[in-house]
């Protein structure tokens, strides 16, 4: 997997008259899990969207390099995979061809097929069924293995163990282990379970001055 660094220069990020958070100033790198922490409405969503690129910054910049070299912020979205639980899937597709439409868009890691998604996230028997048939649980785990069997260098994660019973929370956590390695990856949390491989604790709280 590519090297990438995130460089976030001075940020703030405010909505009306109200910052969400000021100054945030912090270099992220491949080979490291990083949490973004905070209470209920402190702003870890809102930094998680600024650093893949969904939202522009009110002050400061994001820079992005991969092996070294600039990427366009306009061509971040190749390099990144995502996952939420408030992220919309294509409800009428079938669950196999979800995936297969997915991969086209986002490449998955080398030898690693539409079919071995579906196996790894437990959702082989449900391949035939419409995405909108699956429970909320079994989306999660789809949109997870999605996002981490992508061969992208950076993966954001945002609560990745909503809506996950507790044999899929060791599950995620498993396959997180399993296909973290040489990715920058970010996770937006405040459950352990969500952190428990994280390196680095970034506190939202500490960018309200």
């Amino acid at each position: 997997m590519a090297d990438m660094t995130i460089t976030i220069n001075h940020v703030a990020r405010r909505f009306q008259s109200q910052w969400v958070f000021r100054d945030v100033h912090l270099r992220l790198s491949s080979g490291a899990q990083y949490a973004l922490m905070g209470p209920n409405g402190s702003g870890k969503t809102t930094l998680l969207h600024l650093i893949g690129g969904f939202l522009m910054p009110t002050v400061g910049t994001i820079q992005y390099q991969i092996q070294q070299r600039p990427i366009d912020p306009q061509h971040l979205h190749r390099y990144l995979s995502f996952a939420a639980p408030y992220i919309e899937l294509i409800d009428n597709f079938s669950v196999l061809e979800l995936v297969r439409w997915q991969s086209r868009l986002k490449p998955l890691k080398d030898g690693i097929t539409a079919i071995d998604v579906l196996k790894q996230a437990d959702l082989w028997p449900h391949a035939g069924k419409r995405v909108d048939a699956l429970s909320s649980g079994l989306r999660q785990r789809l949109q997870l293995a999605l996002a981490l069997m992508a061969q992208t260098p950076l993966v954001l994660l945002d609560e990745p163990t909503a809506n996950l019973d507790a044999e899929s929370v060791l599950w995620y956590q498993q396959l997180l282990q399993a296909h973290s390695a040489n990715r920058l990856v970010v996770i937006a949390s405040n459950q352990e379970a969500d952190l428990i491989h994280c390196t680095s604790h970034i506190s939202v709280l500490d960018f309200k001055g």
